[in-house]
């Protein structure tokens, strides 16, 4: 759910930076910033921010990082999107949509993916070994491919990749809330096993 929703996003953004920066120079200029903020928010977070939620947090408050954030930006940038006058907020949107595309990336690459891994701990080996092949060799390829799969498809019936971004940003939403309640739910069930191993 985590990759379709930042596919879908992150499509429509780099449509409206087209939009802001029609010269390629500019774009591919603009696409270097991005990488360069991107990168340095990765760094700060795998320095500083997560090993520090990870040692004073539980489980679960440091994996709901990851999806309240892509919910709370993508959220913003799709509702500026949506009013009536967009044209007027193009600054706004790109700003926006830079905010979501760095702080959404930094911490997949650095929370989301470490709290993933500490998931499968406390596992036995069996499970352990199935689960990684089941969410890190079918579900993230799966979610790759179903985000490129559903982005073409509403291009298509749409019109176009900003003419689908009412469509795709209800829908990225609506994936984006139940990433977060699908975490809060396995944080009950990892804090619940957590407790079961600990001895008396």
């Amino acid at each position: 759910s985590f990759s379709i929703c930042l596919a879908v996003s992150k499509r429509i953004f780099l449509d409206v930076l087209k939009q802001k920066y029609p010269d390629p120079r500019q774009y591919c200029d603009y696409n270097g910033q991005l990488a360069f903020w991107s990168g340095l928010l990765t760094a700060f977070s795998a320095l500083v921010l997560t090993p520090l939620l990870l040692k004073k947090c539980r489980w679960v408050t440091a994996s709901l990082v990851t999806p309240l954030c892509l919910v709370v930006t993508e959220g913003a940038f799709f509702f500026t999107l949506w009013t009536p006058s967009k044209e007027m907020h193009l600054e706004m949107l790109v700003l926006l949509g830079t905010i979501f595309f760095c702080v959404v990336r930094a911490a997949k690459f650095t929370l989301f993916d470490t709290s993933k891994e500490l998931s499968f701990l406390l596992l036995p080996s069996l499970e352990k070994m199935q689960g990684k092949l089941v969410i890190d060799g079918m579900c993230s390829r799966l979610g790759r491919g179903g985000a490129s799969l559903m982005s073409l498809l509403l291009i298509q019936l749409c019109g176009g990749v900003l003419a689908s971004a009412f469509v795709a940003g209800w829908i990225a939403l609506a994936i984006g809330t139940s990433c977060v309640a699908a975490t809060w739910k396995l944080g009950r069930l990892v804090d619940h096993k957590h407790k079961n191993t600990i001895p008396n």
